[in-house]
């Protein structure tokens, strides 16, 4: 079967190919190959141009379009000669054709320049231990008319084991000496600033050095001064759930660090604050107290490893005179003992007396439909009874609709119950099923393509039934049976209704009930997973309500890059148990002081039955992971010192260098938290006023006891449910747009504000780059910056006419990369980027002179000068 199988893989990529090969036309370019080098005056030159051609392409012409005077190629062999007979720099352009049509393009950029000397050296640090590894970079000296003299960089290399470096072939010119080592391999947390010679720390002090043709050699060591980086202790604050106590009761608890992540080394506890008569023992963390008073107190408890406070915990109380209980029995409307119901209290209280008392108590039904709560503290209740789905696996014919006391649907039509005096109240309810319609079935069909739209066989397309709210509560649903489906490379899809595999054309068929919301994907081996429409951002995956049979739902897949990195990890509590998750990896460009200046969705995967994640083929860059838990926990990025990041500004970056293997990373994610019948609810919209879709919103109490999220649908409208009485802090957060906060939302059951309404605008972030609003484009175009000349920020703008993968870089005059300003997929559109000299490295800084920008998508490459002025 195998053999049978990789003889038809066989055939259709040659199919596939030849193809290829008849579809060409003048227009096409499947390929640009770019050179860059420095050569040296008078002396012969010779390079053989590069081809990535199938090998059916056979024979090639390859022809010179421009170049210098003198150049020459041959036309059968792609060999490019040339004799320079003056210095300066050279941009020659060359066309790969293949029975006349052109299917490749080169540009060889060349540098020439008289040698007459060299540089040599050594770097050490200030006790003369050799340096390897360090950058050593050589700046040549200009000087404008009327301008200020200035330094471009013009040669780089790393010193050796010895610490020695050498620049060999070095031309006549004034020129100063920098080096810099980022990194001790030996030890991470020690860093080289960069040094100009002689041992000074500016450029303009830096001392020069002429090299001549009586002069042309000179030694230059430098000795480089170690910074030390002392990472910042985690300075934790976790607030525990209240605590409610009568007087006279015995106080026990049990602080444990290792609840944080990461876990406290050898701590050590003692109090901030606390109540008159409380203790705590200091080697192992146990407190003990006996209320004797009523009231409101808390506790404030620092842990310590050695002499570093690393945490802090807040405990609350509220001591009482006495306690209730309530009990009851509930039903469905034939008389039938429901069990395994939630009964939750719900107590009537003003957002001033949020910290007096504990606001919930819950209790579950038995076997035959009873339930009792203890130890309800006295005051007016709202009670509701709802199927707990969080502890029990139910059919869809078995659901039931969540019921107030007396027979109220909501909470704001609810009546309220009394505890009074220690006295046992009683309260019942009659629950009432669900309707599951009739299921009636609609088929929806589409087409699997790569960017190049050409046809995926294969591919796998999955549709997941979009998940009930995050608390649990119970909604109506249809018979739709789900699964769960175990991908080899991308985890655990959950509530899968259908799966399949695209035909030979990249077509697929589905058969679903209608009345239902669906969440589409496509993924296919070498290609990304994306789902429906053209995102790789699950919480951009648009979900289709399903009315009517559905033709269009198509997927343009783009291809893994060829690369050998490897990130990994597990989402997990702040208990360090594993949750399911969809995670996301998000690609960060930074500037010098690695600060985030770009991000973008690059990939999604999914926490497979292990709780554990793993993007493969993961080029050299930085990275965001963002996990989006399935259920009853928040969605957080990663950060080693912090559990339950909800904003990207907080993100820790994850730098893979040298296609390295990363593994082990945890990503902490903190468990919602909700006990009331109140909700939050508005629209996020953008500053232009149009709906924002794929918003998280989070919604938390500001006494901390209180959490959940929402993320925001196509119409940019939210709703966070089942929430208690209180104050809460609103925040927004989604890729490319400025986090937006407001602590104006407030739940008081005592006057009647059951919901707050909360409305936001999210800006965009200026540093990223941003697609303007116009109508696609008719064909590729990459325009001059502006201003041209710059200091030391200008703007470039591009248009692509369909969506592809686009990069977008800035080089020297030697070719040497500068910059990356973009390198993601975009859709078809216009674009303008900032680029902006201050928000590099300092080992690319830029000085006064010239540079070129290119932008390459598809098979279209165009290359612009810009001049940099300081």
């Amino acid at each position: 079967m195998k053999k049978l199988f990789s003889v038809i893989l066989l055939t259709v990529i040659a199919l596939f190919i030849a193809k290829t090969t008849q579809a060409q036309d003048t227009n096409t370019t499947l390929f640009t190959y770019t050179h860059s080098a420095v050569i040296e005056v008078n002396k012969d030159f010779e390079h053989k141009l590069e081809v990535k051609l199938p090998t059916t392409m056979i024979p090639l012409e390859y022809v010179l379009l421009t170049g210098p005077e003198g150049m020459k190629i041959d036309k059968e062999k792609g060999i490019v000669t040339w004799k320079p007979i003056t210095t300066g720099t050279f941009i020659s352009e060359f066309a790969i054709n293949f029975q006349g049509k052109k299917v490749g393009s080169a540009i060889i950029k060349l540098l020439v320049a008289e040698y007459v000397g060299s540089i040599t050296g050594k770097i050490t640090d200030v006790d003369g231990k050799p340096l390897p590894s360090a950058l050593v970079t050589l700046h040549t000296k200009y000087s404008v008319p009327e301008k200020e003299t200035y330094f471009t960089p013009t040669l780089r290399t790393e010193s050796n084991a010895n610490g020695e470096y050498t620049f060999p072939k070095v031309e006549e010119g004034v020129y100063v000496v920098s080096a810099g080592l980022k990194t001790d391999k030996g030890n991470p947390t020690i860093t080289y600033p960069t040094v100009w010679y002689d041992n000074v720390s500016e450029i303009k002090l830096a001392k020069e050095i002429a090299i001549t043709k009586t002069t042309p050699k000179f030694e230059i060591n430098i000795a480089l001064k170690k910074t030390v980086k002392v990472p910042d202790p985690p300075i934790i604050i976790t607030y525990s759930n209240a605590f409610t106590l009568t007087l006279g009761e015995v106080f026990n608890y049990q602080v444990n660090e290792k609840l944080r992540i990461p876990a406290i080394q050898n701590p050590s506890y003692s109090f901030g604050k606390s109540p008159e008569g409380m203790t705590i023992d200091a080697a192992t963390g146990k407190i003990a107290w006996t209320p004797t008073r009523g009231g409101e107190y808390f506790a404030e408890i620092y842990v310590k490893s050695g002499e570093t406070q690393v945490a802090i915990e807040i405990l609350s109380f509220s001591v009482v005179d006495f306690y209730g209980s309530v009990s009851g029995v509930v039903t469905n409307d034939e008389g039938k003992p429901l069990p395994g119901i939630a009964v939750t209290l719900y107590k009537k209280i003003t957002v001033s007396q949020k910290n007096s008392y504990s606001s919930s108590y819950t209790g579950y039904t038995k076997a035959d439909g009873s339930y009792t709560i203890e130890k309800v503290v006295g005051g007016e209740y709202y009670a509701c009874a709802r199927q707990a789905l969080e502890k029990s696996n139910v059919r869809p014919t078995e659901l039931y609709q969540t019921v107030w006391y007396l027979n109220a649907a909501s909470i704001d039509k609810a009546t309220p119950i009394k505890v009074a005096d220690k006295n046992k109240v009683t309260v019942d309810f009659t629950m009432k099923k669900y309707v599951v319609p009739t299921s009636v079935v609609a088929t929806v069909s589409g087409k699997v393509t790569n960017s190049e739209l050409k046809p995926i066989a294969n591919a796998y397309v999955i549709v997941t039934l979009a998940n009930p709210p995050v608390n649990g509560s119970v909604v109506a649903n249809s018979t739709v049976q789900c699964e769960n489906y175990q991908s080899s490379v991308l985890g655990v899809f959950n509530n899968v209704a259908f799966k399949t595999v695209t035909d030979k054309e990249g077509n697929y068929k589905v058969s679903l009930p209608i009345n239902n919301s669906y969440t589409f994907s496509s993924f296919a081996e070498g290609y990304n997973l994306q789902y429906y429409k053209e995102t790789n951002n699950v919480l951009e995956a648009k979900k289709i309500e399903l009315k009517t049979e559905l033709t269009g739902i198509d997927f343009k897949l783009t291809a893994l890059p060829v690369a050998k990195g490897m990130i990994g990890g597990k989402v997990v509590n702040s208990t360090g148990a594993t949750v399911p998750s969809k995670v996301a990896l998000i690609t960060v460009r930074v500037d010098a002081q690695n600060n985030p200046i770009a991000i973008s969705s690059t990939r999604s995967t999914n926490t497979d039955n292990n709780g554990e994640f793993v993007f493969e083929k993961v080029t050299n860059g930085s990275y965001y992971i963002q996990a989006i838990p399935l259920k009853e926990f928040m969605p957080a990025y990663y950060s080693s010192k912090e559990c339950g990041v909800k904003e990207v500004k907080l993100a820790e970056q994850v730098i893979v260098k040298n296609e390295e293997t990363i593994k082990g990373l945890l990503v902490c994610v903190k468990d919602i938290r909700v006990s009331g019948g109140g909700k939050i609810s508005g629209k996020i919209i953008e500053a232009n006023g149009n709906p924002l879709e794929g918003v998280v919103v989070f919604a938390e109490s500001q006494n901390g006891d209180e959490n959940s999220y929402a993320v925001s649908d196509a119409n940019g409208l939210y709703e966070i449910a089942d929430l208690s009485v209180g104050v809460y802090n609103v925040s927004a957060d989604k890729l490319g747009y400025v986090a937006t906060s407001t602590t104006n939302a407030v739940i008081d059951y005592a006057k009647n504000a059951f919901n707050a309404s909360v409305n936001l605008t999210l800006p965009k972030n200026s540093t990223t780059d941003v697609e303007t609003q116009n109508e696609i484009p008719a064909g590729y175009a990459l325009n001059q910056n502006y201003p041209n000349p710059f200091n030391p920020e200008t703007t470039i703008s591009y248009q692509i006419p369909s969506a592809g993968f686009v990069t977008l870089k800035v080089y020297d005059v030697l070719g040497n990369e500068i910059a990356v300003l973009v390198n993601d997929y975009k859709q078809a559109g216009r674009f303008n980027i900032t680029f902006n000299t201050r928000h590099l490295e300092r080992s690319r800084e830029m000085t006064s002179g010239l540079y070129f920008y290119r932008l390459t998508s598809g098979s279209y490459s165009e290359v612009k000068k810009m001049m940099l002025v300081k």
